[in-house]
């Protein structure tokens, strides 16, 4: 597969600070296409926001994360949305995908994963879950985003350039779906060639790269849109 190179992908910045100015925009603008009417499944669907920003727009949405205490949350947001909302507590690299789906989103979630192998699991599974022609979006902080001079002396980094925040030695647990306990670096990032090797080593074409709004010199957000053949 070719390997990354900032020529290859197409970069727009959309000049706004303000997140929920151009999260929700952007996210409609890339999957205009398919609503509504689409079938969508978020991985590491969190406490079921975009979920319930999917089914107020007629898409029928399959949330999934491994943590407990997120799916009883995104439970309590979507209890008035009926049957087009599906809520699963589960890892989704141990599903088997009988149903396709129009979009795959991964939001929030690679920030959160500090082994790389998992990423790459995610991204596989995402790949499986989708019709062809379906759509992935994967939105996440900039890895840049944290470069600045009062976070600098807390960024530990590993040999694959990949950094975390780390200046008090914490790290964060979660209660999985099985009872056992999941530790993991907060703010963890890859490189950003990383992350789109791995979307296309996972099979996905038409990779669109996208970086948004500035804080300072640094984006804060970047964002892949990719196509399943």
């Amino acid at each position: 597969m070719p390997r990354y190179s900032p020529h290859a992908v197409r970069a727009i910045n959309v000049g706004t600070t303000d997140l929920e100015e151009y999260f929700w925009p952007f996210i409609e603008a890339r999957l205009s296409e398919f609503l509504p009417e689409s079938t969508v499944l978020d991985i590491g669907c969190g406490n079921g926001k975009l979920l319930a920003f999917f089914a107020r727009k007629g898409s029928k949405v399959v949330g999934i994360d491994r943590s407990k205490v997120q799916v009883e949350e995104a439970q309590k947001r979507l209890g008035d949305l009926g049957d087009t909302v599906e809520v699963l507590c589960a890892d989704v690299r141990n599903l088997e995908f009988k149903e396709k789906y129009d979009l795959v989103t991964l939001v929030n979630v690679i920030l959160d994963t500090s082994e790389l192998a998992l990423v790459v699991d995610l991204l596989d599974s995402a790949y499986s879950a989708l019709r062809r022609g379906g759509k992935i979006i994967i939105w996440d902080v900039h890895p840049h985003n944290v470069q600045r001079p009062n976070h600098i002396e807390d960024v530990v980094f590993a040999e694959d350039g990949s950094y975390y925040i780390d200046g008090s030695k914490k790290r964060s647990k979660t209660l999985l779906c099985d009872g056992s306990q999941y530790t993991f670096h907060p703010n963890f990032h890859y490189q950003l060639g990383t992350i789109i090797n791995g979307v296309t080593d996972s099979g996905f074409k038409s990779l669109r790269f996208f970086e948004l709004g500035h804080l300072t010199p640094f984006p804060t957000h970047f964002a892949i849109e990719a196509v399943r053949d």
